[in-house]
């Protein structure tokens, strides 16, 4: 025997070359094929594995080989259509195996590593399209120890998990730790506050896995979070760069109906994204706060605080002082609703100091910006009644000395915003018609007086796509053509571009080409002939995953009379887009540029501005459709085939 050991573990393939070409020399045949027996019967040392298990009554089908590239050796195992299943390596010229690979569709998907050479695994690897996971088992017992490398999408997963199975060890590992923490440098208050909600693990895993409805049915679906944010070393007392995804949630299947499990704040360490608090199933529409790091209550800064030279002003240290230890004040979270209220007044007079003090135009451009940002934001959490009047106080005070300042333009516009945003939270239904007339109104006023500010694009985009959405086709050609002819290079202009193309694409070939998930190119030329529906959606989008079900009944029914599916993926991230597909059994082609939905070229191109939106071509390429819905395929399909 050349194996050893259980499957997977073990001294495992032993004097694995000479083996081999003693059998295939000597015409054992016999020997040989019980070996072949032997390595498909390896399993990997994890359970979450999915690779391609091969019929042992067919074995007679596979083969095994050698293969030697510089000093590593081992074999290779294929299947019947000469893809490979299984490779077992001697990475180190000692004549005995310390990697196990696993594949799928011909594909490594996993790989089992003794790397200390001692016969025992102790790390774990999950490759390509199963994922990016990296796994060390330090005493080598088959379970998994610390995570080496996880993402942020994949540590929601096993936060699920550990959460369904009531498994303390499984969260341990994707927590931040002491040792992380210390990595870290958090700022003492900011420290305290992550070891208090981390405290205990063992009680409050327990008590979240015992909400109503956690069952053991419960399943992942997919990672759900805002963008991940840089906040910069020396902003708020941090000493390095820190990578977080605040308010991140994990969406699951709860016994057919999509629920979300509260994932708090999720900070990369190194290669490995840790959660700073337990997760919860989230329970009706409340969240269980707004975050460590980023609150709408703190109206936390959107450009980088100035540099102060504390020689050249110690008034503006001492200023730049006071606003840090408000600011960690506010993210301990121990501020009722008027100390909130305090502290928004009191951060926004000392922004107001800063700005006073500043000497360059840069200084004072940046100080004003936090300031009206912070205003706004605490506004619109309620924090700060008086928060309009105060922007209506800055905005004259700069008009007055200097009128044609671009900061007048900026504090209107997000006093607009601000004021539309507490408007629609105050109307009911009947009057949230008026009140988004009164908006583009506002908005139109805007770009009119403001043509030159840099939120004059963004002004008219709101305008053509809310036109768009209300069905006023030509309201909305006229703002994307202003967007077209006057901000024409801007990001804006050019989706603008985009969505006249879309408005006129009936009738017309449509042109659409890029790179699959696997890389290579999709052109839907290719595909004159077929019935083509030409599907743009993203893994975060709801109705596109309540759509699938009867897309993808449609797609089993018509493919064989000539019907055909290109998915354009508007994901920021291809990470999770696999995983969802095989989730979801979606098998027609992807494609998926970097982007997402705002600048992606795809997105770009055709002007989309939300998903789902589905283009329904005939067989000559033309477009019959160009915001098809699942019902227009249903009843167009039948004549567009015969």
């Amino acid at each position: 025997m050349f194996m050893e050991g259980l499957p997977g573990r073990g001294r495992g393939l032993v004097g694995l070359v000479g083996a081999v070409m003693l059998l295939m020399g000597t015409g054992r045949l016999t020997a040989q094929n019980k070996q072949l027996e032997t390595a498909l019967a390896f399993k990997p040392s994890q359970a979450d594995v999915d690779y391609e298990i091969a019929d042992q009554a067919k074995s007679s089908n596979y083969k095994m080989t050698v293969e030697r590239q510089g000093k590593s050796s081992g074999w290779v195992v294929t299947g019947p259509g000469g893809q490979v299943l299984r490779r077992f390596v001697d990475s180190n010229a000692d004549n005995v195996v310390d990697q196990w690979r696993y594949y799928l569709n011909g594909i490594e998907v996993y790989r089992d590593l003794d790397t200390n050479f001692d016969s025992k695994i102790d790390q774990c690897r999950w490759l390509n399209n199963a994922g990016s996971r990296w796994g060390v088992d330090t005493n080598a017992d088959g379970k998994l120890d610390e995570w080496k490398q996880i993402s942020a999408e994949e540590a929601s997963r096993e936060a699920v998990r550990a959460l369904v199975k009531r498994d303390v060890q499984a969260l341990k590992m994707i927590l931040l730790s002491q040792e992380d923490l210390k990595s870290l440098a958090l700022p003492s208050s900011l420290e305290k506050k992550v070891v208090e909600n981390l405290a205990d693990p063992e009680s409050k895993l327990a008590k979240s896995a015992s909400a109503k409805g956690i069952s053991a049915k419960m399943t992942w679906m997919r990672f759900d979070s805002p963008m991940p944010c840089l906040i910069p070393a020396q902003q708020d007392g941090l000493k390095v760069d820190l990578h977080v995804y605040e308010n991140s949630m994990a969406i699951v299947d709860l016994e057919g109906k999509a629920a979300f499990v509260q994932l708090g704040e999720l900070i990369r360490v190194g290669e490995a994204w840790k959660l700073a608090r337990i997760p919860s199933l989230m329970e009706g529409e409340q969240m269980a706060d707004s975050g460590l790091f980023f609150t709408t209550n703190a109206g936390r800064d959107t450009a980088d605080t100035p540099m102060v030279d504390p020689e050249g002003n110690p008034e503006m240290q001492k200023l730049v002082d006071q606003l840090q230890k408000l600011d960690q004040a506010a993210q301990g979270g121990t501020l009722d609703q008027a100390g909130m209220a305090k502290y928004a007044v009191e951060r926004a007079e000392v922004i107001e100091s800063l700005f006073n003090l500043s000497k360059t135009d840069e200084e004072r451009d940046q100080w004003m910006r936090q300031l009206v940002d912070g205003i706004n934001a605490a506004i619109q959490s309620g924090d700060y009644p008086k928060g309009f009047e105060r922007l209506d106080a800055l905005q004259k005070k700069i008009q007055a000395k200097s009128p044609k300042s671009p900061m007048v333009a900026y504090i209107q516009y997000r006093r607009l915003l601000g004021e539309y945003t507490m408007a629609v939270q105050e109307a009911d239904n009947t009057k949230r018609g008026a009140v988004q007339e009164r908006f583009l109104k506002d908005l139109e006023q805007f770009v009119k007086s403001h043509p030159e500010s840099e939120d004059a694009a963004q002004a008219s985009l709101q305008l053509a796509v809310t036109h768009e959405f209300n069905g006023k086709q030509k309201e909305a050609q006229q703002w994307y053509g202003k967007l077209v002819s006057d901000y024409k290079e801007s990001p804006e202009g050019q989706k603008a571009e985009g969505a006249l193309s879309r408005l006129d694409l009936k009738g017309r070939v449509l042109e659409l080409s890029g790179a699959g998930l696997d890389g290579k190119p999709i052109d839907l030329g290719s595909y004159r002939g077929k019935v083509v529906a030409v599907f743009f959606w993203a893994t975060w989008c709801v109705p596109c995953t309540d759509d699938l079900p009867k897309i993808r009944e449609l797609y089993e029914k018509y493919q064989g009379k000539g019907f055909e599916i290109i998915g354009v993926n508007l994901d920021n991230s291809a990470n999770e887009v696999g995983p969802f597909l095989e989730q979801h059994k979606v098998t027609w082609p992807q494609i998926h540029e970097p982007g997402g939905l705002e600048t992606s070229p795809p997105a770009v191109r055709y002007g989309i501005a939300t998903v789902p939106t589905i283009f329904l071509l005939d067989k000559t390429g033309k477009v019959v459709n160009r915001a098809a819905t699942v019902v227009d395929l249903k009843s167009q399909l039948e004549t567009l085939l015969k």
